[in-house]
């Protein structure tokens, strides 16, 4: 077999049973299994996002087809919004505002990184030590929490994103 790199530096073990899911849709299987676990797989599991970027990525290849849905749910993500927020009564800084905040807005995660785990090692600001009360904020392990790192990190973060803003606007139409 020949290794290639998938265009994911986060959450590598994630990406992977993503890749053998894109895999098994370019085989044409709807039902997937997953293969990086010992427990018994059945395979009775239908993710139709993964299955269509199998159908991609059986012509351009897992690479594109992983990067090509995250930019491009991206950019379909700040359409949305944009739509979302035009439907509310604003003016027009609070609709610049609301969206730029959610795209670039990010945690604190930044100022006591940490490579593992969820306890603080190293000191914390004094700021943070106690609203965080010794462990590391949510952005440090899990990026799908705000909208950039999920940007960077996986289409199907951005694809749920699209979805909420999509309900959110049908709701106001409502």
């Amino acid at each position: 077999p020949i290794c290639s790199y998938i265009g994911s530096v986060y959450n590598t073990d994630d990406h992977m049973v993503y890749a053998a899911w894109m895999r098994q849709g370019m085989s044409g299987h709807l039902l997937f299994d997953n293969r990086f676990t010992t427990d018994a797989q059945p395979g009775l599991t239908i993710h139709l996002y993964y299955f269509v970027l199998g159908l991609i990525a059986s012509v351009t290849g897992i690479p594109f087809a992983t990067n090509f849905a995250r930019i491009g749910l991206s950019f379909l993500f700040v359409w949305l919004l944009y739509r979302l927020v035009r439907k509310l009564n604003w003016d027009v800084y609070a609709r610049k505002l609301g969206i730029v905040l959610p795209i670039i807005a990010g945690g604190v995660g930044f100022l006591v990184w940490n490579t593992f785990g969820q306890a603080i090692v190293r000191p914390a600001p004094d700021a943070l030590a106690g609203p965080l009360m010794g462990r590391l904020p949510i952005d440090v392990w899990k990026p799908e929490v705000f909208v950039f790192p999920s940007m960077l990190s996986n289409g199907l973060f951005m694809a749920s994103l699209c979805l909420i803003a999509t309900v959110f606007i049908c709701v106001l139409r409502a």
